[in-house]
């Protein structure tokens, strides 16, 4: 039957494969010269629909392959290729943000400790200094004060716990540390994603945890198949959101590693960069960094991945000709945004926040929950813990009403879509 047909389009003046000829001028169609017994010879011109068929899949076919060419992304072409710098401080994971700079500074492993203990301590400050002078009642300034101080509070590993972020810390520098050393030839690269279909409010929080992660998935999950990610959210002065208060714009970082996957990401992240929609700065919803695999910057990296939201984003656009950029200064800030971030990171778990695959689920994500579990369950497990961890809830709705923050809603966690 193939036989045929590929006779008979070859008898029609069709082609016989999928393969793109010269485009065909209608004004002068092709003819195909035929030998008669005689000698003479005679050309037999094909029809016109015949010529218009064929030119039109020639098109078609050129124009596929203009498209896979380039990828088009907010009526900008990108190239192919997506330029992969060294993750550091004059490159960080997100290109306009200038936060934590003084953490590629340090050279040591206690170094980077002092200096992510400063920022968590800050974080806390800032959200403790909401209620300091305010007229709340005691029963509820001593849960709440306990919840911001990082107290071990109750036995879900919830992120406001400080004993569960430094472990997570030691725990992750540790595994990739080991991983980098069992392969000398192994890449590892830092990307970041945001997209704007994770912005969420101040006032009205929905943190949609299952379908960001399984976006955010996807493009790391074609990057490499070994990777760990954690999702986070920054906190920005300048701009508020349709539901109310200002804006809460959720992303994500996450560290491949395997061989030669830093051509493959770069790749996949121009093409990726069409399916996250914008954010509020048009920053780049994709940004790749090379991580070198030396101990120390290891531990760099796995601390910028699990820290706290303690400063507020301004973003200044492009303006008179000077470039748009992220400012971080702390006369700004509001405290009680602060506190609504700590609420938030109160009602979600270490479990709820990472996601990873191959290896790095396998060596990383797994053992780490199951070591924060049995951590969590140790310290405050049954009637020594301070709050059973479904009434967390509660305690900021009381402290809501308490506060007079009648705009304040329960933030919803949706971890399943």
């Amino acid at each position: 039957m193939r036989n045929n047909q590929h006779r008979k389009n070859r008898r029609n003046g069709l082609p016989t494969s999928t393969k793109p000829g010269k485009p065909i001028n209608l004004n002068k169609p092709s003819g195909k010269a035929i030998t008669k017994a005689d000698g003479t010879t005679t050309v037999r011109y094909l029809p016109k629909d015949v010529i218009a068929a064929r030119h039109n899949l020639s098109k078609q076919i050129a124009a596929q392959k203009r498209k896979s060419a380039r990828a088009r992304i907010f009526g900008r072409r990108l190239p192919m290729l997506m330029p992969v710098e060294e993750l550091g401080a004059q490159h960080a994971p997100e290109a306009a943000d200038r936060d934590l700079g003084s953490l590629w500074a340090c050279k040591t492993a206690k170094a980077i400790k002092r200096r992510m203990a400063k920022s968590d301590k800050s974080f806390r400050s800032k959200a403790m200094r909401a209620i300091e002078r305010r007229s709340i009642s005691e029963e509820t300034r001593q849960l709440i004060e306990a919840i911001l101080k990082g107290d071990m509070v109750t036995s879900a590993p919830i992120m406001t716990s400080s004993q569960v972020v430094r472990e997570a810390r030691s725990f992750l520098a540790k595994k990739l540390i080991e991983i980098a050393a069992s392969d000398p030839e192994i890449e590892m690269g830092m990307v970041t994603i945001i997209s704007g279909d994770h912005a969420t409010s101040v006032n009205r929080p929905f943190i949609d945890i299952a379908n960001a992660q399984a976006q955010m998935g996807r493009t790391l999950n074609a990057m490499s198949k070994d990777y760990f990610a954690v999702e986070e959210w920054s906190l920005f002065n300048s701009h508020t959101h349709s539901d109310g208060g200002q804006l809460i714009q959720g992303h994500c970082h996450a560290l491949i590693f395997g061989r030669g996957i830093l051509a493959k990401a770069s790749q996949v992240g121009a093409k990726h960069s069409a399916l996250h929609s914008s954010n509020v700065t048009d920053a780049d919803p994709i940004v790749i960094r090379r991580v070198r695999t030396d101990p120390v910057n290891i531990r760099r990296a796995a601390s910028y991945l699990v820290k706290y939201p303690h400063k507020a984003k301004t973003w200044c656009p492009e303006r008179e000709g000077k470039k748009g950029h992220m400012h971080e200064g702390e006369k700004g800030d509001r405290y009680t945004r602060f506190l609504r971030m700590a609420e938030i990171l109160s009602l979600v778990t270490l479990e709820d926040l990472v996601f990873a695959g191959g290896r790095g689920q396998k060596e990383i994500k797994s053992p780490l929950v199951k070591l924060i579990r049995a951590l969590c369950e140790t310290h405050a497990r049954g009637s020594t813990r301070l709050i059973h961890p479904d009434g967390m809830a509660t305690i900021w709705a009381r402290l809501a009403k308490e506060l007079g923050k009648t705009a304040w809603s329960v933030p919803i966690i949706a971890r399943r879509k």
